[in-house]
């Protein structure tokens, strides 16, 4: 899937499990390093990508560049047939970036670090490509961080 091999990591987790605020400290850590770094996101809702507050507006002010998506619409809010498949909105992309973060798409085969949310104890036996689970409360940042790292040297052989 991923032809660029271009570092490509996956936020998940259900509903208010605390990808946004992951992502927030992941893009911190990585775009303060120099580093080129876009968000893929995946949505169910409509996308707001002009109003303040939201996610891909938090992304974009924090430094990544942002292609969101759902079964309908790109960023553009262009109108799509069928859903795009991952791979197509990471082509869209082109190979400009040092990772890719993808948030959501909980069933895709990318590697992924799984969030639970408070009061969850375990994953979801039908997820895969899972090198992290994250429970609610710790400090979720440093361990992502840690898991990134190990992944960047075993897949890709790079250290950050």
């Amino acid at each position: 899937m991923n032809e660029m091999k271009i570092p490509i990591i996956g936020i998940s987790g259900f509903k208010n499990s605390g990808k946004t605020t992951l992502i927030e400290g992941l893009l911190d850590f990585f775009v303060g390093k120099g580093m080129r770094v876009a968000v893929v996101k995946h949505s169910h809702e409509p996308i707001e990508s002009d109003r303040e507050g939201s996610d891909t507006d938090r992304f974009f002010r924090l430094g990544a560049s942002v292609l969101a998506y759902n079964e309908g619409s790109v960023f553009t809010k262009r109108r799509l047939k069928e859903p795009p498949a991952l791979k197509d909105a990471i082509a869209q992309l082109g190979g400009k970036y040092d990772l890719i973060i993808v948030e959501g798409l909980k069933g895709s085969d990318i590697d992924k670090i799984w969030l639970l949310r408070e009061g969850e104890e375990q994953i979801d036996e039908t997820i895969s490509n899972v090198i992290a689970v994250l429970p609610w409360g710790e400090n979720r940042l440093t361990k992502a961080l840690t898991a990134i790292k190990k992944l960047f040297l075993e897949k890709y052989q790079r250290e950050l």
